[in-house]
């Protein structure tokens, strides 16, 4: 889609989109009704469009505007209106336009002076609405792929010169957008081999890309990770990626990324229903490489490693097994309760090898890791947990700012007790399952020495199984945006 502004809304075109706050008509509304003939106020009359949250409306102009139609899309109460409001409203504008098979769209979506945002700032909203609304996930479909719809040209209707800002938007957005679709391909193709093909495409933006294969990670001892990836005949796999140069004025932020590309549970397997969604548990690996390729395109003037280890969870004659103990990669040895409790094992490995390399300044660790935290937090907050009260009110501001919003859950001593071993450093899971997600925080926290960490359990967020609002049903893309918002605070 081909995204770029235009000063005159009367523009010919398939679609003009006009927005309306509810039962207050606005100078877009009613220009409509004087060049259609009272057709808009007819309508708001009928009670057909009153302009409530979400409520659409189309009109066909009978060619009295060189538009084809109009599309009428409510944007709820004034004193509500948000940012994430008129996201919402572009990409429901954009599914009618794609359905409708219009080619070309005006969009009049951003009212001013109603949501303390610039212009600028409402551009970009509008991009990453409409953009991450007109996701498709259709590369294996044979038949009828000749007659899938899109919008070849979004014109956002402003006097503003926005082409930088429309083209950093863009780049934030399709970085979403390629989690969404690593997330989506499925385990018979998205195995450790291609995840990390996948990272190494990145070279050709300027990273660093080094990828660490099965024999170089028993020489790493890598044991965790490696303990998981035996059960299955596709070999493991851990991924640095590297943007720019540490310096005495340039620190080091760091990214790691569980990438599990399909989770059976092992030994502890899963029950048949919903394994087939386990493709999703290589989110957290994703969101990182995706995220290492908008801060390259970006060029950011910082430090930034991204990692993932990556392996597939499958039950074997040679698959790790329940009271297994295994000596991680910094020494402390844990003693392997549930098979299906993997990914804190591969990220145990990744966290300690991150920090003792790298030296970041911040570490932050992305993880599908618990159902506990959707059980917490449902499926529109991911649990942000830490011990840096700085880094977690940056985030949860960060979060909010982007509508990937974080919620802060506890990381307090008095968890650690369900993780006492009788015969180990350190249990892999606790002994009940009250407080899941916190445990499998708790745990993760023996392989952080000294650095600021944070970890975010995105089981809830990563994947939608109904494709509300600007998703749709598979991967969310959850992480990217939230991430590049809490590096640009970075860059003041």
């Amino acid at each position: 889609m081909n995204i770029r502004t235009e000063k005159d809304e009367k523009a010919a075109c398939d679609l003009l989109v006009v927005g309306m706050f509810e039962n207050e008509p606005n100078a877009h509304t009613k220009m409509l009704d004087t060049e259609l003939n009272n057709e808009f106020s007819n309508a708001v009359k009928r009670k057909e469009f009153t302009g409530e949250t979400g409520q659409l409306k189309m009109i066909s102009t009978l060619g009295k505007l060189p538009s084809h139609k109009v599309l009428l899309v409510g944007l709820g109460k004034k004193d509500d209106y948000k940012l994430e409001t008129l996201r919402r409203a572009s990409s429901a504008a954009i599914k009618v336009a794609t359905a409708s098979s219009a080619k070309k769209v005006i969009t009049t979506l951003h009212i001013p002076n109603t949501d303390h945002a610039t212009e600028e700032q409402r551009i970009t909203t509008i991009v990453e609405g409409s953009l991450l609304g007109s996701y498709q996930f259709n590369q294996y479909r044979t038949q009828d792929k000749e007659k899938e719809k899109k919008v070849d040209e979004l014109i956002i209707a402003t006097k503003l010169n926005a082409e930088k800002v429309i083209k950093k938007a863009e780049i934030i957005a399709h970085s979403a957008l390629h989690v969404r679709d690593i997330v989506n391909v499925p385990a018979n193709i998205a195995n450790p081999a291609w995840l990390a093909d996948e990272a190494v495409k990145l070279k050709k933006h300027g990273v660093k890309v080094t990828v660490y294969g099965k024999e170089e990670l028993k020489k790493m001892h890598f044991n965790a990770l490696l303990a998981v990836a035996q059960g299955s005949a596709n070999e493991p796999k851990f991924v640095i990626m590297e943007h720019g140069k540490k310096s005495k004025d340039t620190p080091t932020y760091a990214f790691v990324g569980k990438g599990i590309t399909f989770d059976s549970g092992g030994l502890d397997i899963k029950p048949a229903k919903g394994m087939e969604d386990m493709k999703m548990d290589k989110a957290g690996a994703a969101t990182v490489l995706a995220l290492m390729e908008a801060v390259s395109k970006l060029n950011m003037p910082l430090h930034i490693v991204c990692a993932f280890p990556t392996c597939e969870n499958m039950p074997s004659g040679t698959a790790y097994r329940p009271g297994d103990v295994i000596v991680g990669h910094n020494k402390k040895t844990i003693e392997m309760m549930n098979t299906d409790a993997e990914g804190r094992m591969v990220l145990s490995d990744a966290l300690s090898y991150v920090e003792k390399e790298f030296a970041p300044k911040v570490m932050i660790d992305l993880a599908t890791l618990t159902g506990a935290c959707i059980v917490a937090l449902g499926y529109w907050a991911t649990g942000i947990f830490t011990k840096d009260d700085k880094l977690a009110e940056e985030l949860v501001v960060a979060g909010n700012e982007t509508s990937e919003r974080v919620w802060r859950l506890p990381l307090w001593d008095d968890y650690k007790d369900n993780l006492k071993s009788d015969i180990a450093d350190v249990r892999s899971i606790g002994r009940g399952y009250d407080s899941g997600a916190i445990e499998g925080a708790m745990f993760l926290s023996n392989f952080v020495d000294k650095v600021s960490w944070a970890h975010l359990d995105i089981a809830g967020t990563a994947w939608s199984n109904d494709g509300k609002h600007y998703f749709t049903k598979g991967g969310t893309g959850v992480g990217v945006r939230l991430l590049i918002r809490w590096l640009e605070g970075k860059m003041k």
